[in-house]
């Protein structure tokens, strides 16, 4: 009775595994990188719009409406990019 309380407490017990871990890990890697690069290709089509979106300002406001809808235009950038304003 004590060699199977001391097996099964043991910490050196194997687990049952569903898949491989090296697959594990390279599928964890993968659905990161797919991840990152979704976001990162996100945020940069977000940035070009608002920035030709500044450019095109001056255009269609004047100088001096285009400096108010700059300043809040630029919210959305505070929102992508958490640095000092």
């Amino acid at each position: 009775m004590e060699t199977t309380q001391a097996a099964g407490s043991s910490p050196n017990r194997r687990r049952f595994r569903i898949v491989d871990q090296a697959f594990q890990y390279k599928y964890s890697l993968m659905v990161a990188a797919f991840g990152a690069v979704i976001s990162l290709s996100y945020g940069t089509m977000v940035y070009l719009a608002h920035y030709e979106v500044q450019q095109e300002i001056s255009e269609y406001c004047g100088p001096k409406g285009a400096e108010v809808m700059n300043q809040h235009s630029s919210t959305i950038v505070q929102f992508a990019w958490p640095g000092p304003s």
